[in-house]
């Protein structure tokens, strides 16, 4: 089961972000990075997470996922102090489902503005 998400205005500026995000790669006629509506403050219980970058001030991370069914996914997450440092998920992303771990790092990165330096060499 999945926890609903409470709205932030913090939040609400970085899905505009990703909105924004999202419609340029479909105009440049990129596809990965799907918005979907429904989004969980917490990664499901039976959900493996199996890796977690995050930025060097580990104020962000992004938890790649393997569901029961065999499928992947990710979610971002951020981190403030005004959050007692409790990890907030910042986009929609856990919903869309990918059919191997690679794939799902693939999309993350296509997605997530900063990881591809965080996982660069």
């Amino acid at each position: 089961m999945l926890f609903g998400f409470r709205s932030h205005p913090r939040a609400d500026s970085e899905v505009a972000a990703t909105k924004k995000r999202w419609a340029s790669n479909v105009n440049a006629g990129v596809k990965v990075c799907r918005y979907s509506h429904f989004m969980s403050s917490r990664l499901d219980k039976s959900w493996k997470v199996l890796a977690s970058p995050s930025t060097r001030t580990a104020d962000r991370c992004v938890d790649i996922f393997l569901r029961e069914d065999g499928s992947f996914g990710f979610e971002e997450f951020r981190r403030d102090p005004e959050d007692m440092g409790m990890w907030t998920p910042v986009a929609y992303f856990s919903a869309q489902r990918y059919g191997s771990q690679q794939d799902a790092v693939a999309a993350a990165r296509a997605c997530v503005p900063w990881l591809a330096e965080v996982l660069s060499p």
